[in-house]
């Protein structure tokens, strides 16, 4: 077997526990007796492992390469398809696209902390179909508790004193666009664009030569977005849960 299984866990609700096996790379497994195998094994040892019991536990497993076996393991095992995500990729090197910020204020994560960040993304995403409505600890955690988050590669956007637009990026080792939003008043202003030139600008000052993000293939709007700044498709990653 060829490829890379990554497990990790975290807690996206209060009375939930999540873990998600990724599977990347892996192309040269058609038995589906071993594949169910291997999600039994994943299963039991997220269970052994964590505590409290009364917890709620989900299952996900993230596949960038999907095969009529797998899709069969995963349907005997109990998941169900949940998301799919293109993985959109550019190169950091280029010249300027002459995007500006006039009339507004670029603000550090390190500078301002999660609140504004916060407040940002609420208003960008509370009306986007299964928004979670996670409380601000949670989404900072979730977004910015890892060691590969650069919080000088992440940035807030201010009208005055209002947030109206944010990026949170993470290095691994490709310069990856976590997370984006815009509020809706500022929307249809160019802003999403500005907000990837200042990433590609910040992403190659700091050494990095590729640029990565993810974007649901039930939102196209975004794609467009992405593609007239320079990124192209080079892959997709399929998202099965069970719990």
């Amino acid at each position: 077997m060829h490829g890379a299984l990554r497990v990790r866990c975290f807690a996206p609700r209060e009375d939930e526990l999540l873990s998600q096996l990724e599977w990347v790379g892996v192309t040269d497994v058609t038995s589906r007796d071993f594949l169910q195998a291997l999600l039994t094994w994943y299963e039991a040892v997220v269970e052994q492992h964590w505590e409290p019991a009364r917890l709620r536990r989900a299952f996900r497993l993230a596949t960038h390469v999907e095969s009529p076996e797998l899709v069969d393991a995963l349907r005997a095992s109990g998941y169900a398809f949940s998301h799919a995500e293109d993985r959109m990729h550019r190169e950091a090197e280029g010249p300027p696209s002459g995007h500006g910020w006039e009339g507004l204020v670029l603000d550090a994560w390190s500078d301002v902390g999660v609140p504004l960040f916060f407040e940002a993304y609420h208003a960008s995403f509370r009306d986007r179909p299964g928004f979670p409505n996670w409380a601000q600890a949670r989404w900072a955690d979730a977004f910015s508790g890892y060691d590969s988050f650069r919080p000088d590669l992440s940035f807030l956007v201010r009208d005055g004193d209002l947030p109206v637009a944010f990026l949170l990026a993470a290095v691994d080792p490709q310069c990856w666009v976590v997370q984006m939003g815009v509020v809706p008043s500022h929307r249809r202003r160019g802003l999403g664009a500005t907000l990837l030139e200042e990433i590609r600008q910040r992403a190659s000052g700091a050494g990095c030569r590729d640029l990565m993000l993810s974007v649901n293939v039930d939102n196209p709007g975004a794609r467009r977005v992405y593609e007239r700044a320079g990124y192209t498709r080079v892959g997709r990653t399929t998202v099965y849960r069970k719990g």
